[in-house]
């Protein structure tokens, strides 16, 4: 029987409102150089175009937290998605996830500012996926003390 990583999901192994928060800013100016650099070779980008490419980075980020559990900011931060169980979110859930962040964003970003709640360190499309955010650092120095 092959033996699971038991993830322990404390407060201090989820990810941070900062880290998470300049995590998404270094993705979503990667968007905005991509969409320049597209409405540069395409011209005047109108407003469907930038629907697209919005959809287009939810999608690429949803694959990338479902194969790889990062995308280019959190991986840059140290940071992965994990499921309930610890595992990597399905496509499904990725989905869920990234397409929900248009929910958590509804009413004046009240499901983004929910992670401030010092118990829960969780956004509501965090929730509604079945995901966290974890620091990959801290996870690693936990699995390490639990080996030894």
């Amino acid at each position: 029987m092959m033996k699971r990583d038991i993830i322990n999901l404390t407060s201090s192994a989820k990810a941070s409102f900062w880290k998470r928060l300049i995590a998404f800013s270094i993705d979503y100016t990667l968007l905005i150089i991509l969409l320049i650099l597209s409405s540069e070779l395409v011209g005047q980008m109108e407003i469907i175009e930038s629907f697209v490419s919005t959809f287009g980075l939810f999608s690429i980020m949803a694959l990338l937290e479902h194969y790889k559990q990062v995308t280019v900011g959190k991986a840059i931060m140290k940071l992965k998605v994990i499921d309930r169980d610890g595992k990597p979110p399905t496509l499904l859930h990725s989905f869920y996830r990234n397409y929900g962040r248009i929910a958590s964003a509804y009413d004046f970003l009240q499901g983004f500012l929910r992670i401030l709640a010092p118990h829960h360190h969780q956004t509501v499309h965090d929730e509604f996926a079945g995901c966290w955010v974890v620091d990959a650092s801290i996870q690693r120095n936990e699995r390490q003390l639990d080996i030894t």
